[in-house]
């Protein structure tokens, strides 16, 4: 009988590690792109800096509210970088958020990376060099704590040339031809997000359509609004840049491969890519600040985008699967427990 009961129970509890792996819930991660005009430096933009970081965690946008997971910076240094660390550290915790830069800088630039050393483990850093381009580019490799399955996922962080000339839009197609062929060799099941200020002025350009060109990471722009986004009205809604000054640019950018959108690991989680601030009430081609009045409860916030930089953070959600052991463990005791009773008859 002792066998017997001790047997029943071995294959309950081996259900129950099954039922684990089945029955697991969703978290979500929140990716921030940022191009932070070298700051923050001084108290002023500190405090402008986290004003912008707390009211991008409060944030409720389709039921998720989350502090940032990952924010990748384009135009940072290890001043600034250092600053930015601190200031979110300052707000969550001394220790909660690590970060990487590029060892070099070009046009005294840097690419760089902050994340949350509580939800995500550092796999892998690295920066891509090449004469190609105009500005290193950041590579993170990154693995969900805690997730259930393949969640595991690359970023670049990338400052493409600047200007609207043709040697500047050929420029940036021979930048992106590198970072493609570097994020083409990670394999074609990689989860990649190309983030980063990308200068483009139309959906039509080179640089652009590379990243959705064929290939194991090929891209795919979550809002897909393709069209002549520069001093166009009809895309005011997705202007990231200039907040202080004329809103007429989209610039700012995540991309992200089709490993995002299979419904299997981490995924990019539908209607939450968004340009923080741009409510499009704004006079187009005028600052941010003309779409909020004074008594706007996101005015304080709006007067920081306004204050700090000259690009709008771009945020993505995302959704990962982590194990729920206490809630199937719950509901499996009783049944264990009566196979228990039952073999002591």
């Amino acid at each position: 009988m002792h066998h017997i009961m001790k047997v029943a129970v071995i294959a309950l509890v081996t259900m129950l590690g099954l039922q684990v792996t089945l029955f697991a819930q969703t978290d979500t991660l929140r990716v921030v792109n940022y191009n932070v005009l070298h700051g923050p430096s001084g108290s002023q933009e500190i405090n402008d800096f986290s004003n912008i970081m707390q009211a991008i965690g409060s944030q409720n946008y389709n039921g998720i509210t989350r502090a940032v997971d990952v924010l990748s910076l384009q135009e940072t240094s290890n001043s600034s970088i250092t600053a930015a660390r601190n200031a979110l550290n300052s707000v969550y915790g001394s220790g909660t958020y690590g970060s990487y830069i590029t060892p070099q800088g070009k046009s005294g630039l840097w690419n760089g990376v902050i994340y949350n050393t509580q939800t995500l483990n550092l796999l892998s850093s690295t920066q891509i060099t090449s004469s190609q381009l105009t500005r290193n580019v950041a590579r993170v490799h990154f693995d969900p704590i805690n997730s259930v399955s393949n969640d595991d996922f690359y970023l670049y962080s990338m400052h493409l040339k600047a200007g609207n000339s043709s040697s500047d839009r050929s420029r940036r197609n021979d930048e992106v031809n590198v970072i493609r062929s570097n994020a083409d060799a990670l394999g074609s099941d990689a989860n990649v997000i190309f983030s980063g200020d990308f200068n483009v002025y139309r959906s039509s350009e080179a640089a652009y359509q590379r990243f959705l060109s064929s290939g194991n990471a090929k891209a795919n722009d979550p809002i897909n609004r393709p069209g002549n986004w520069h001093d166009n009205n009809s895309f005011s809604d997705i202007h990231t840049q200039d907040p202080s000054n004329t809103m007429d640019d989209r610039f700012d950018f995540q991309l992200l491969t089709d490993e995002f959108f299979d419904g299997e690991g981490i995924d990019y989680i539908q209607d939450s890519y968004r340009a923080f601030g741009n409510i499009d009430s704004h006079t187009f081609n005028n600052t941010i600040l003309t779409g909020y009045s004074p008594s706007h409860p996101f005015y304080d916030v709006a007067e920081s985008l306004f204050n700090f930089s000259d690009h709008l953070p771009v945020i993505a959600d995302y959704s990962i699967e982590i194990p729920e052991p206490g809630t199937m463990l719950a509901l499996l005791l009783p049944s264990i427990g009566l196979v228990i009773r039952r073999q002591r008859i």
